[in-house]
């Protein structure tokens, strides 16, 4: 059942729950989906948008990504919205837990990626191995962070993506050599083994309108990451590292 943070004329947005794909990737896919869902909720969205495979969406999460997602609910809305991301002019912001401790309080993640062997990558054409071809397509990717708490080997930090690549957080922060708690795919094996899945959210979203009003949306991290951050306090305290509290508050 969706989880509906919002809802007008125009606009559905969720909180969407870890585990569940936004979209299907073929047709008649039996997989339980954010689509599937939204068309179930309201199926008049089936005919909005560019690709019935992803009716309504306006930009994407990752599954195991919770968080903030817009469904436009007419045309003129779909393509509204569609330019607004694509123009950057859409305000995000993500929690994520990641291994270590973050030396820099703040701070710009700024480079180029580029898909080598299946995976996303920070492209130094300098720092290619002997068999790695430069990738075709180089995206710029931009991101600021903030430390939000620092734990014994573990920080929560606020993320505010400029620019809106494919895995753009996850490879930023796995460069960095802090990669997100469990993140099979960008992290080490050990870091990866810390959570059931990628401790990534995406907390809030703002946007202008086509009436001109300007929407603020926040959604709640779920269970698992803050349980994961609870732990994480818990340890600390147990290990006398300091003292830290266990309900996240935002500034």
């Amino acid at each position: 059942m969706l989880d509906i943070v919002y809802e007008d004329d125009d606009i559905i947005v969720i909180n969407k729950p870890p585990g569940i794909a936004v979209h299907p990737v073929k047709e008649n896919d039996s997989k339980i989906t954010v689509v599937r869902e939204l068309i179930d909720y309201y199926p008049p969205i089936k005919k909005v948008g560019e690709n019935q495979l992803r009716p309504g969406i306006v930009h994407r999460i990752d599954a195991d990504t919770s968080g903030i997602l817009v469904a436009a609910k007419n045309q003129k809305t779909f393509s509204w919205l569609k330019n607004k991301f694509a123009s950057r002019e859409v305000e995000k912001h993500y929690l994520a837990i990641v291994e270590g401790r973050m030396s820099s309080l703040k701070g710009t993640f700024k480079g180029k990626l580029g898909r080598i062997g299946g995976k996303f990558r920070l492209i130094d054409a300098g720092k290619l191995r002997p068999h790695e071809k430069l990738p075709e397509k180089l995206r710029e990717a931009e991101t600021e962070f903030k430390v939000l708490k620092r734990f014994q080997d573990a920080t929560l930090v606020l993320l505010s993506p400029k620019t809106g690549r494919t895995h753009q957080l996850r490879v930023q922060l796995s460069a960095a050599g802090h990669p997100i708690l469990g993140d099979k795919l960008y992290d080490s094996k050990t870091s990866a083994m810390r959570a059931e899945r990628q401790m990534l959210h995406a907390l809030s979203l703002t946007v202008s309108m086509p009436d001109g009003k300007r929407i603020s949306l926040e959604a709640e991290p779920p269970y698992d990451f803050q349980n994961t951050l609870n732990d994480l306090s818990k340890r600390d305290e147990e290990n006398k590292i300091e003292k830290n509290e266990t309900h996240i508050t935002y500034e």
